[in-house]
């Protein structure tokens, strides 16, 4: 199944898009072209990257200290950042070579889904569900930790909406413009990727800051996991590794 997901993941892609914005025939096959290029250095590139972090968490999850494990999630962000850059190419004149009414329609989508917000407990039973995915059951002090750090955070969840709502601004008025110079494709691109080298630096200040909450949150519930709990990230590790290899055999 997952080598099957992975392969047609183009298409999967696609048919997301298409969620925001009808394409036209040819630009479904530019956009589809794009992305198996990206696919393949997907593939070749980032999945051996997944892979040796994988290793690394199933080797010393246990004993891993706040440093290694704020190393790792460095690694893990700087990388989702070059995964969005390579998709540069694929992502940025697809948007240029959208006519006036695509460009509205998209835009118009793009807010209304920014807008639809969740409840504090919706949102706190969606951690919890993520929670449980990959350790089983919690018990009544574990869920009261994860709880009391959503809401610890919740500032810096409304800081990334803000910084959001001022990016697609910028997007916005750059695709309202009928041709873009070489200097405006640039600044498109870098309001799409949001590189941290980008951003101003209390907003990247309070993005380390929450990261740095999570990882206290990650070591101080790993002192209450039962042995059950234990096994069961073990498996789902295992789990992961699985999904990896699948992904590593596709034929794409």
């Amino acid at each position: 199944m997952y080598e099957t997901i992975y392969k047609n993941a183009d298409r999967l892609v696609l048919n997301k898009l298409e969620d925001f914005v009808t394409l036209t025939r040819s630009q479904e096959e530019v956009f589809l072209k794009g992305f198996h290029q990206l696919q393949l250095r997907h593939q070749a590139h980032y999945l051996p990257m997944y892979s040796s972090w994988l290793k690394t968490i199933e080797a010393d999850w246990l004993t891993m200290d706040k440093k290694q494990i704020f190393k790792l999630s460095q690694q893990v962000r700087g990388h989702w950042y070059d995964l969005i850059q390579d998709a540069g190419p694929v992502l940025v004149p697809l948007l240029v070579s959208l006519d006036q009414k695509q460009r509205k329609q998209l835009i118009s989508n793009i807010k209304g889904e920014m807008g639809k917000y969740k409840s504090r407990n919706e949102r706190i039973e969606n951690s919890l569900e993520r929670f449980e995915d990959a350790l089983g059951k919690l018990n009544i002090q574990q869920k009261a930790m994860i709880s009391r750090h959503y809401d610890n955070v919740a500032f810096y969840r409304e800081v990334q909406v803000l910084h959001n709502q001022k990016r697609l601004s910028k997007i916005e008025a750059l695709l309202q413009r009928r041709l873009l110079t070489e200097a405006e494709m640039e600044e498109l691109t870098r309001y799409i990727v949001n590189s941290p080298n980008d951003l101003p630096a209390h907003i990247e200040q309070q993005r380390v800051q929450r990261i740095v909450n999570q990882i206290d949150l990650l070591i101080s519930l790993r002192s209450t996991l039962s042995t059950d709990q234990q096994a069961a990230f073990v498996d789902y590790l295992k789990d992961l590794e699985y999904i990896l290899a699948e992904f590593n055999g596709a034929k794409l």
